[in-house]
């Protein structure tokens, strides 16, 4: 019984350090943020955004880390900035040192960004002449 609760107090430790690595660390935002705008779907909304006189895609990370399978994930919202008010397009959830990006979806719930692939919001945005053609 001792070596659990030990083995508790030590496992609770490790993860609140990192979770509070991933809030204090101005690195991991830019590699969070680097990799989101390398999503095929984030860098086709960020050119249709662009290529609108006056508009600019841009992304907040103002929201805390959200603790998601024992991970610690950035919240990043995507907007486009249309001069005099911004436009919500997705939030995702980014591990910067792992390959996984999940987006919320209207439920609420986090999907992966493949799996959001074969949604119809995500169909849809590949199919309806908003993203450029690759």
């Amino acid at each position: 019984m001792k070596y659990r609760t030990i083995f508790g107090i030590l496992l609770l430790c490790l993860s609140s350090s990192s979770f509070a690595e991933c809030l204090n660390s101005k690195s991991l935002q830019s590699k969070a943020i680097s990799k989101l705008w390398a999503v095929t779907e984030v860098s086709h909304w960020r050119t249709y955004v662009y290529a609108h006189e006056g508009k600019k895609a841009i992304v907040l990370d103002e929201i805390e880390p959200v603790k998601f399978k024992g991970a610690c994930f950035l919240r990043l919202d995507a907007y486009s900035d249309e001069s005099d008010h911004l436009h919500r397009w997705h939030s995702f959830y980014i591990h910067p040192n792992r390959g996984s990006v999940y987006i919320d979806n209207p439920d609420g719930q986090f999907i992966s960004v493949s799996k959001w692939r074969s949604t119809k919001d995500g169909k849809s945005w590949r199919t309806n002449n908003l993203a450029p053609k690759s």
